[in-house]
């Protein structure tokens, strides 16, 4: 069992941003690609979007694959990558999505 000051120095030494996370997986189930962001606690959030008939210039996809400059074969490429998010208080939590305006400015 952990000593608690080792405890301690371990959570001291922990760093982040809750403005940006890590993508940790991504599945791709036709029409949807889901992407699974991580926080350093171990929780994840999802992120559905949908691939469109059509691109065009709304498609949250498509703002996303331009701004790591991926083709949709290339999707699993996101995971490792870190991405900014948006944070919102939801039912009993906290929730985490992708920041798709911060991706297109």
């Amino acid at each position: 069992m952990p000593d608690i000051d080792e405890t301690a120095r371990s959570l001291t030494a922990t760093r982040g941003s809750l403005d940006e996370l890590p993508v940790v997986a991504v599945r791709v189930d036709d029409p949807t690609v889901t992407v699974v962001l991580g926080l350093p606690s171990g929780d994840r959030f999802e992120e559905e979007l949908t691939v469109p008939p059509v691109w065009g210039m709304n498609c949250r996809l498509k703002t996303l694959l331009d701004a790591y400059s991926l083709a949709l074969d290339d999707v699993t490429s996101l995971e490792g990558e870190t991405v900014p998010c948006t944070r919102s208080v939801e039912g009993d939590g906290l929730t985490f999505g992708l920041d798709l305006d911060a991706l297109s400015a």
